[in-house]
C-alpha cells in the first residue's frame, strides 16, 4: 500500500517589493518619480534591460518624442507591478525563502532582501574558452577528452555533435561524420581518461615517427572542430564554475587568476547589483576582456522566512486535492513521441538489445522522435509534443457534466464560481489505485498561493495542479543561494536515489543547451552518476556513463536503458527546468522523455475540450480552495476602442462599461504565455500599461487576481502585505 507524505521544507517565493504599496503607488501624481527614485527598483532595471536602464535615467526627457515617454512609463509601471506582485524569481524582482510545517499557519516574511551575485553563465563560458584555447595557452596546461557526444558507426566511420554558436540564432549543432584513422583512434583512446597536448603529441610521435609540428597541429585541428575538448567544456554540474576555473594549476601566480579573485570578491560581498557589474567590468577590461559580454552578471535574491509554517489543515488540504485531481485526470499521461518510438522499436528490432546510439541515430536507426531528421535540420514546433487531455476517464466525464450543466447557469446569475464539493463529495477515492502506477521513492511538487478573506481571516488557498518526474525540477536552481534551500536539493534526491531497487542507477543528464541558460541549469551534484552530453561530467570516470555504454530494448513491454559496463538498468534524470522538448539533438531529447516512462506524476483539473473556446470560464471551488481562478477569453475587437483615448476620465468611463458588460473584476492579471501582468482597472497609469501590452494581440487572456474580498496571506515584520506561491514537495512510500 502506497501512501503520500511530504519532504521537511518547502520554498516561499515572494516579489521584493510589498503588495500594499502598488495601488498607492500607481495612484500618486508622483508615480513615476516615486518608482525611479527607489534604488532597488533601478538595480533592478539596471540588471534586467541596461537598455531601458539608460533611457529611463540617462536620456534627455526634452530629447524625447510623446511616444517615447508613453512607452517608458508604460515599462516602469510593468516592471513595478512586476517587482510587487508576481513571485517568479528573475534578478531582483523576486525573492525565494524557505518555510517548515508545524501545528498552525504562520505566514511571516523578513521585508529585506540579500543578493546573491554570480558571472553571468555566458561569460564563465567565454572566460574557460579563451583560458582553454590552445592559441593562449601552452599545450602542456589543459587536459583534454573525447566530445561526449562522439559515438562509432559501422566501419571505420564515427559520428559526433559539432556545437557553434551563431550571434543570431545562437548555439547551433551539426552532426558530423568522420573517419576513424589509426592516429586519431589513438588520440581518442589516449586522451579518455584526460591528456594534455603535449602527452598526445608525444604519443604520436613515439608510436608514428611524426614531428612535433606536424602532430600539434593535428591536434589543433581536433580542438578547433571539437573532436576533443577541454576540461571544464560546458559544464553544468558540481561546485561553482568561477572557482574551478580559478583552481586550474596552470593559472598559479598568473595576473588572471589575481583578477578572477578578485571578481570572485565583488560577487561575494554584498554590493549592489550595479556596484559589482561596474567593478567587474573594470577587472575585465583590466585584462583586455572589457568586451567579453554585455551581461556580466546573474543576480537571485533571498530572504528570511521569519516564522513561515504551514499547518495540518493546509497539509491534509493539499493531499485530499491530490487524490481529487488525480481521480480525474488521464489515468496514464501520454507521450505520443515516446510511444511512437516504443512502437517502431518494436517493429523494426523485435526483443533485440540496441546500442541507444545507432537507435536514435536518424539515418542508420529510428531517431527520435520517429520522423525527425538530422539536427540542424528539423524544425522546432515539428516535434513538440502536448499533453493529450481528452483522454477522459469515468471519474473526468462526471465533473464535466456537472460543469457543463451549471456553467450557462453561473454566467445567466451574473455569477463567476463553481461549487464542486457536492459533485466531489460524491466521487469515490481509492488511494491505493491511483498510486499503484508510480513507483516508490517517486518525487512531485505542487504550488499553493495563500489568501485571507477580509471578515473571518480564515485561509484560503489556491492550488491547481501536480506535476513532476522530480521535485528537484523546480528548485535545483537556487541551490546554490542558502544553505537550507540546498539541505532541501539533498534531501529530495537522496530519497529519488532509492528509485529502481538495487538493480538500477539515477543518472543525472548533464548538457547545456545554451551558454546563459547555464545561469538556470547550473546545480549541485547530487547524484552519484551522471550522462554528460556535450558536456563535462562532474562525477569520477567510473561514475561517468558514456553514451556509447546504454543500451535500450524493450522487457516486459516497457522500454528499457541499460549500462553494458555496469550492467544495470539506468534510470535518467534532468534536475533542472530547462524545456527540452524544443531541443533539435535526438540523444538528449529521448533520454529527457524517458524520464516519464518512470515517474511521471500529473494531477490537474483536465478542462473539457467542449468549453476551451469559451469565452468566459468561472472559478472552480472545493471547500476552501481555490482550484481554478475565473477567466476571459477577450477579442481584440470589443476592446480596441479603448486604444487611443487619451483622457483619463474617458478611459476609466469606458473600462468600466467594457468590465459591467463582461462582470470583470477590477484587479486582474494578464496572462501570457508564463508571464502575468497585474492590472487595477481602476488606475489610469496600470490600465495604459495593460493596453500597450494587447495592442498588437488578436486577442488576449485575463483571470482574476485572487478569490473575492481576501489580502495576500503572506505578511513582513512590518505587518505589509506581500504575494506569494509555495512550492511544496511531495514523495510516494510504501507503507
Amino acid at each position: 500500500m502506497k501512501s503520500i507524505s511530504f519532504f521537511s521544507k518547502y520554498i516561499v517565493r515572494t516579489p521584493t517589493f510589498s503588495y500594499d504599496e502598488v495601488d498607492k503607488v500607481l495612484s500618486s501624481p508622483s508615480c513615476f518619480e516615486q518608482i525611479i527614485s527607489n534604488s532597488i527598483f533601478a538595480e533592478a532595471i539596471f540588471i534586467a534591460s541596461q537598455s531601458l536602464y539608460k533611457r529611463i535615467y540617462q536620456q534627455n526627457i526634452e530629447k524625447m518624442t510623446k511616444e517615447d515617454i508613453d512607452r517608458i512609463q508604460s515599462s516602469i509601471v510593468k516592471y513595478f507591478s512586476r517587482m510587487s506582485v508576481r513571485s517568479t524569481p528573475f534578478g531582483l524582482f523576486a525573492a525565494c525563502s524557505v518555510g517548515e510545517f508545524s501545528s498552525s499557519n504562520s505566514f511571516t516574511i523578513k521585508k529585506d532582501v540579500s543578493r546573491v551575485i554570480r558571472l553571468d553563465h555566458s561569460v564563465l563560458c567565454k572566460i574557460a574558452e579563451v583560458i582553454t584555447n590552445p592559441e593562449n595557452c601552452a599545450d602542456n596546461h589543459i587536459m583534454y577528452y573525447p566530445n561526449t557526444s562522439l559515438y562509432r558507426v559501422f566501419g571505420n566511420k564515427a559520428r559526433y555533435i559539432e556545437p557553434s554558436q551563431g550571434k543570431e540564432l545562437g548555439r547551433q549543432y551539426l552532426l558530423e561524420e568522420i573517419i576513424l584513422t589509426d592516429y586519431l583512434i589513438d588520440v581518442l583512446n589516449s586522451c579518455h581518461d584526460g591528456a594534455s597536448l603535449v602527452e598526445l603529441s608525444n604519443m604520436i610521435k613515439n608510436k608514428y615517427g611524426t614531428d612535433s609540428t606536424e602532430s600539434i597541429e593535428f591536434l589543433h585541428d581536433l580542438v578547433r572542430s571539437k573532436i576533443i575538448v577541454p576540461e571544464l567544456y560546458y559544464s553544468v554540474t558540481g561546485d561553482d564554475y568561477l572557482n574551478r576555473i580559478i583552481n586550474l594549476p596552470f593559472l598559479k601566480n598568473t595576473r588572471i587568476k589575481k583578477t578572477l579573485n578578485s571578481i570572485k570578491w565583488h560577487t561575494l560581498n554584498d554590493e549592489s547589483g550595479i556596484v559589482a557589474y561596474t567593478n567587474i567590468q573594470k577587472e575585465l577590461s583590466s585584462i583586455g576582456w572589457e568586451k567579453i559580454d554585455d551581461n556580466l552578471i546573474q543576480i537571485d535574491l533571498v530572504r528570511s522566512s521569519k516564522d513561515f509554517f504551514i499547518g495540518e489543515k493546509i497539509k491534509n488540504d493539499i493531499k485530499e486535492v491530490f487524490y481529487l485531481l488525480r481521480s480525474i485526470s488521464p489515468k496514464k499521461n501520454l507521450h505520443r513521441t515516446m510511444d511512437q518510438f516504443k512502437n517502431k522499436f518494436s517493429e523494426v528490432y523485435q526483443l533485440q538489445e540496441i546500442p541507444l546510439v545507432l537507435a536514435l541515430d536518424p539515418d542508420i536507426g529510428i531517431g527520435y522522435p520517429v520522423g525527425a531528421t538530422r539536427a540542424t535540420q528539423s524544425s522546432m514546433m515539428d516535434y513538440v509534443e502536448f499533453p493529450n487531455l481528452n483522454n477522459e476517464n469515468e471519474t473526468s466525464s462526471i465533473v464535466n457534466r456537472f460543469l457543463e450543466n451549471n456553467i450557462a447557469k453561473t454566467i445567466a446569475e451574473n455569477q463567476k464560481e463553481i461549487d464542486l464539493t457536492s459533485i466531489f463529495n460524491k466521487i469515490r477515492i481509492d488511494e491505493d489505485d491511483l498510486l499503484d502506477q508510480y513507483p516508490e521513492y517517486s518525487s512531485f511538487f505542487t504550488k499553493i498561493r495563500p489568501f485571507i478573506l477580509n471578515n473571518s481571516g480564515e485561509v484560503i488557498i489556491e492550488l491547481s495542479s501536480f506535476h513532476g518526474n522530480s521535485a528537484l525540477n523546480i528548485i535545483n536552481r537556487f541551490a546554490h543561494t542558502s544553505p537550507e534551500i540546498m539541505s532541501i536539493c539533498k534531501e529530495i534526491a537522496s530519497w529519488e536515489n532509492n528509485l529502481g531497487g538495487k538493480d538500477s542507477i539515477i543518472a543525472e543528464i548533464v548538457h547545456l543547451p545554451e551558454d546563459r541558460a547555464g545561469n538556470v541549469t547550473y546545480r549541485p551534484l547530487l547524484r552519484d552518476y551522471e550522462i554528460p552530453y556535450i558536456s563535462s561530467a562532474s562525477t569520477s570516470r567510473d561514475c561517468t556513463l558514456n553514451i556509447e555504454d546504454l543500451y535500450i530494448s524493450i522487457v516486459n513491454n516497457r522500454l528499457k536503458i541499460r549500462s553494458k559496463r555496469l550492467n544495470k538498468w539506468i534510470i535518467p534524470r534532468l534536475s533542472n527546468a530547462h524545456n527540452f522538448v524544443y531541443s533539435k539533438l535526438p540523444i538528449y531529447r529521448f533520454l529527457c522523455d524517458y524520464q516519464s516512462e518512470i515517474s511521471d506524476i500529473q494531477a490537474f483539473f483536465p478542462k473539457p475540450s467542449n468549453l476551451k473556446s469559451s469565452t468566459f470560464f468561472p472559478r472552480l471551488k472545493y471547500k476552501n480552495i481555490i482550484l481554478s481562478l475565473a477567466s476571459w477569453h477577450v477579442d481584440k475587437k470589443e476592446f480596441e476602442h479603448i486604444f487611443d483615448i487619451n483622457d483619463d476620465c474617458d478611459l476609466l468611463f469606458q473600462i468600466s462599461q467594457w468590465r459591467k458588460h463582461n462582470n470583470i473584476p477590477n484587479r486582474i492579471l494578464l496572462c501570457q504565455g508564463d508571464n502575468e501582468l497585474y492590472v487595477n482597472l481602476s488606475i489610469p497609469k496600470s490600465i495604459r500599461a495593460f493596453i500597450s501590452s494587447v495592442k498588437k494581440s488578436s486577442s488576449f487572456l485575463i483571470k482574476e487576481f485572487s478569490y473575492p474580498n481576501t489580502t495576500p496571506a503572506i505578511m513582513d515584520e512590518n505587518g505589509e502585505r506581500h504575494c506569494g506561491e509555495v512550492f511544496v514537495f511531495l514523495k510516494i512510500k510504501d507503507n
